[in-house]
């Protein structure tokens, strides 16, 4: 009778356990951009290969040059993220995520008292049917 048992709640620990992860990184990525929005000489170096790349454009043709798009779009891209790391915008998604992260935590430990209820039931069952 030392067979493994069914527990409905380590599906759902193993799902918030993910999800807590998930929005962490998010707050990494972010956390990271704001770094990156304040070292001036990472700004200059962007700036500096978006001037580049636009350069790129006009000189080259035919696949360099739409690779050389990609490129500039890509830059633009990331110096858009840099600019705006400090924006009202991210400033709310960062509180958001770590409201997610808060909220998800509880869970979790509500998830895994349940869970320890649900296995001393069990134990407690199986005690009683072998008596």
């Amino acid at each position: 009778m030392t067979e493994k048992k069914f527990n409905p709640f380590s599906v759902a620990i193993v799902a918030t356990e993910k999800a807590i992860k998930e929005r962490e990184k998010k707050i990494t990525a972010q956390q990271q951009i704001e770094k990156l929005s304040i070292d001036l000489e990472y700004r200059a170096k962007l700036l500096f290969d978006i001037g580049y790349a636009e350069g790129k454009c006009e000189f080259h043709q035919g696949q360099k040059k739409k690779a050389a798009e990609k490129e500039l779009a890509d830059l633009k891209r990331q110096f858009k993220r840099v600019e705006n790391a400090y924006s009202q915008k991210s400033t709310d998604l960062l509180f958001k995520y770590e409201d997610e992260v808060n909220d998800l935590n509880h869970a979790l430990r509500q998830l895994k008292r349940m869970e320890n209820q649900h296995t001393e039931r069990l134990a407690f069952f199986e005690l009683k049917q072998t008596t």
